[in-house]
């Protein structure tokens, strides 16, 4: 087949295009871009005309969107809504005819159970509310095209610049220079699914070749505790941050709202101090800049509660995820970061 795969040179995209290898692969990306050039191809979606990238493909896999969870609202409207929006009509106009569009499980919210893809959406903030915009406006095109819709959780892996990479980067900060910075020596807590980027990337290629129209959950099937994933980071990195305590799913809502209700100046002096502590490992240490880690205002929100997301509907089609475990996920990322001296 012949794939249209846009968002190429991000996290996720890097992923699909490896996993379809075996089909004709037409890359594109924003044309400011790192990577855009030689075999990724620049569009800028709400500029520019994807029609002439889509001519002739048989499947067209939207990736492309904007994650920055401190973001305006109209600039992530623009890209996650809009953008899709363009995107699938240009799908229409040339005649494509399955588009798979990589959505997200945070169309939910703050789920007060486990939850499948019927469940109702609940979205917070305004990046939950453009995604679940941007998940309505592609499921909007099912009279004209195969839709299926793709909602990863938690995505994490090598090439991740945020998210779990941001966690390993902050226990390894406090490794070197013996400051916490915040951080507790949790275990247990909320849980919640990850997706390991190749199992991203291998669910989208299994839906281009075999999936039918509906929304699908991506993610590893085991949820993992919040704590146990700190963990795991202090072991990897060497971070003492003093005997384990378990984390209550009280303490950790209190947590969430504390931090998304703190004024945006105290935010800002904490990531200002995290910046700086940083830049003096990467320059003491010879690192690559690749990773530099901040707290965004609606991280912990993913601590209001247990985030499980029910991935039986992909297994059930015959879908089989690279990765099982997420701890064994990340502490292979860890590796990996570690070995291109993204992590000391």
């Amino acid at each position: 087949m012949r794939i249209v795969v846009d968002g190429a040179t991000g996290l996720v995209g890097r992923a699909t295009r490896a996993a379809l290898a075996a089909h004709e692969v037409v890359a594109t990306d924003h044309p400011d871009h790192p990577g855009v050039s030689g075999d990724v191809r620049p569009c800028d979606l709400l500029r520019d005309d994807p029609r002439p990238i889509l001519e002739g493909a048989d499947v067209y896999v939207h990736v492309a969107g904007l994650f920055e969870l401190d973001a305006p609202l109209t600039k992530l409207r623009a890209v996650n809504v809009e953008g899709t929006r363009r995107a699938l009509q240009a799908a229409v106009d040339v005649g494509v005819r399955r588009v798979v569009h990589v959505s997200s499980v945070t169309v939910y919210g703050t789920p007060r159970r486990a939850v499948t893809e019927s469940a109702a959406f609940a979205p917070r903030s305004p990046y939950e509310r453009t995604k679940a915009e941007g998940d309505a406006v592609a499921r909007g095109f099912a009279n004209q095209l195969e839709v299926i819709v793709a909602r990863p959780s938690g995505v994490y892996g090598p090439d991740a610049r945020a998210g779990l990479a941001h966690l390993l980067a902050l226990h390894a900060l406090a490794a070197h220079d013996g400051r916490a910075g915040g951080l507790r020596p949790y275990v247990g807590g909320p849980r919640m699914n990850f997706a390991h980027a190749d199992n991203v990337g291998s669910a989208l290629a299994f839906l281009c070749e075999h999936g039918r129209p509906g929304a699908y959950h991506v993610a590893e099937p085991d949820p993992v505790a919040w704590g146990d994933l700190m963990s795991l980071a202090r072991r990897l990195t060497g971070a003492d941050l003093g005997p384990e305590r378990r984390l209550s799913n009280l303490e950790a809502r209190a947590l969430a709202l504390t931090w998304r209700h703190l004024p945006a100046s105290r935010r800002e002096r904490v990531n200002a101090s995290v910046s700086r502590r940083w830049a003096r490992l990467v320059d003491e240490l010879g690192l690559e800049d690749a990773l530099r880690p901040r707290i965004e205002r609606y991280a912990y929100d993913y601590w209001r509660g247990d985030h499980v997301y029910d991935v039986g509907k992909l297994l059930r089609a015959g879908w089989h995820p690279p990765v099982e475990d997420t701890l064994e996920g990340l502490a292979t990322t860890h590796a990996a970061l570690v070995d291109r001296a993204w992590l000391p």
